[in-house]
């Protein structure tokens, strides 16, 4: 494997912020490239992952030859808010049941409509554990042609909380969800109207995801380190909404200076 960052032995309370990992690209003996990868028996209680960009715009080779922004394995109490990962998969705990109560808040996973190889490239994919929540994410372009691909993929008796999350497919195809069902809150299928798709992923004026969420307590600013909430509710997905000022016009220049 290849990874930006490995969390491999018993440990509590570690934060990951603030990271960029980028350019980790597949080659010879590197079959599984991964963000951050927490791949171990041991059990990892209390990290936080959070303001951080997963960057790896790259389609899986095959089922082995694959990347994700997250592969975890023994992962509890974790808290998982404000990343963006631009990633052929998003999150995949793998198949450990010791995975518990993983809460994943206001994050954006942003795939490739154009990716064929799925796979297991599920956006969020949770095997075993319970305990799990799933809140304020925007997930985006998570085709499903392949085995076990979806939006959020539940398996090996995982449950999971999820509400006020948004799910969109650029050219319009059909959204799957596996041992999941949308909350009534979820938007599916709607436009998150970024500014730029692909390039700028924080929200124009006239997003659906502005002032959609669910106030969290744990979440008291957004990717930028702007507060949560600028309006009357907290935006879906990694950027609150900050508007623009309401006067752009530039300073007069000032007049009647002398230099002494």
């Amino acid at each position: 494997d290849a990874n930006g960052l490995d969390i491999g032995y018993p440990t509590t309370g570690i934060v990951v912020r603030r990271n960029y990992i980028h350019d980790i690209f597949f080659g010879d003996g590197l079959p599984h490239i991964d963000g951050i990868q927490k791949n171990f028996e041991t059990l990892s209680t209390g990290t936080i992952i959070e303001q951080n960009r997963i960057y790896f715009p790259q389609e899986a080779k095959s089922g082995v030859e694959s990347s994700y922004g997250m592969m975890l394995s023994g992962a509890s109490d974790w808290i998982i808010r404000n990343n963006i990962f631009e990633t052929w998969g998003g999150i995949n705990t793998g198949n450990s049941g010791i995975n518990q109560n993983m809460k994943i808040y206001n994050n954006i996973f942003r795939s490739d409509i154009s990716y064929v190889n799925r796979y297991w490239g599920s956006g969020i994919s949770l095997r075993g554990g319970s305990g799990h929540e799933i809140k304020n994410n925007i997930l985006v372009n998570f085709r499903s042609v392949s085995r076990d691909a979806a939006f959020i993929y539940l398996s090996e008796g995982a449950t999971a909380t999820g509400t006020n999350n948004l799910f969109w497919n650029s050219d319009g195809t059909a959204l799957k969800f596996d041992g999941y069902t949308p909350d009534v809150t979820d938007k599916v299928g709607v436009d998150p109207k970024f500014v730029v798709s692909y390039t700028d992923l924080h929200l124009q004026s006239t997003s659906p995801a502005i002032d959609a969420g669910v106030n969290i307590s744990s979440v008291t600013n957004d990717y930028d380190g702007n507060s949560r909430p600028q309006g009357s509710a907290y935006d879906i997905g990694a950027y609150e909404y900050v508007g623009v000022p309401s006067d752009t016009t530039p300073p007069s220049a000032p007049t009647g200076l002398t230099v002494n």
